[in-house]
């Protein structure tokens, strides 16, 4: 197995970390990153493999990338105007060309994007990597749905396991907390008013709270990727909010629009076993889902 990372950043090289004890015996991590300042985090990350001895370490390897099993995408551009990742989308786009517009991989590899705005980004990788858009995935509303657990059970004082809850659409303004079917310690649960106000003023502003404080967020996320490498690997099945390419021609039509898009929602993996899940929604979740599919097919289409 050969794993790249692309970018050895916070977030990449939280990633590269936490794959440690996750990698099978003799199999290959390659880093990719051209700032060649990042070539200290790379020395500090073999001291951190020097356990796994039988895992090649490898940086900037083209033909191990071209040869790659599986490759998280963390390079992009973190200059956040206030509260808005699409202010990066420019440079974040280059990065992808950069990276991916001269490679021709030689297998079919998983790519798992993180890079922000990862719904617009993951369907400019498609674009730039002749890879099937089956397995293109990124992080998304996984995040977000996260992050929501964690509000509502320090907001009850209940344990995270006793809440079902989840986001979906656009990792970012448009974000769409699906409140009809959530359910606390197995019951339904209706919210009062003040409560969801509150809980999507926090999912709105924490990640740029974290990101003013540390530089960006890194542990969440790279929590999400990782999960989601260890259900293609079939480590693990998962039942999240992940980011795919919708195709089908009724989901398409469903979200009012008549070209494929990368958006999150509610989706099982397990190995190459990648499938949406039913959507029961309330017409106004609906109808927010809708906005948030414009948004990412005028930004991926139009940009």
């Amino acid at each position: 197995m050969i794993v790249t990372i692309t970018g050895l950043g916070n977030v990449g090289s939280t990633i590269a970390f936490g794959l440690i004890p996750k990698l099978p015996s003799h199999a290959t991590l390659n880093i990719i990153e051209k700032d060649a300042s990042k070539s200290g985090a790379f020395e500090d990350l073999l001291h951190g493999y020097s356990c796994r001895l039988t895992i090649k370490v490898l940086w900037n390897d083209a033909q191990a990338f071209r040869d790659s099993d599986f490759v998280f995408h963390t390079a992009g551009s973190t200059n956040y105007a206030v509260n808005d990742r699409l202010s990066v989308l420019k440079e974040s786009t280059q990065i992808v060309d950069d990276v991916f517009g001269q490679t021709t991989f030689t297998n079919e590899p998983y790519i798992i994007n993180i890079a922000n705005p990862v719904d617009i980004i993951s369907y400019k990788i498609y674009e730039a990597c002749n890879v099937p858009s089956k397995n293109i995935l990124h992080t998304g509303t996984m995040l977000d749905s996260l992050r929501l657990s964690h509000f509502l059970a320090k907001e009850f004082s209940i344990l995270h396991e006793n809440i079902d809850v989840f986001c979906i659409g656009e990792h970012g303004k448009d974000i769409v907390p699906v409140w009809s079917q959530l359910s606390i310690n197995r019951k339904s649960k209706s919210l009062s008013e003040s409560t969801i106000k509150k809980a999507e003023s926090y999912l709105q502003n924490i990640p740029f709270k974290i990101i003013e404080q540390q530089g960006s967020t890194k542990f969440a996320v790279a929590r999400c990727a990782i999960m989601i490498f260890d259900a293609l690997n079939q480590s693990r099945t998962i039942y999240y909010p992940i980011g795919t390419m919708v195709e089908d021609e009724q989901m398409l039509a469903d979200l009012d629009i008549d070209r494929p898009i990368s958006i999150s929602l509610p989706t099982v993996v397990s190995g190459n076993y990648i499938k949406p899940l039913p959507l029961n929604l309330s017409e106004h979740e609906w109808q927010s889902l809708r906005n948030a599919a414009r948004k990412i097919y005028k930004m991926s289409y139009v940009f």
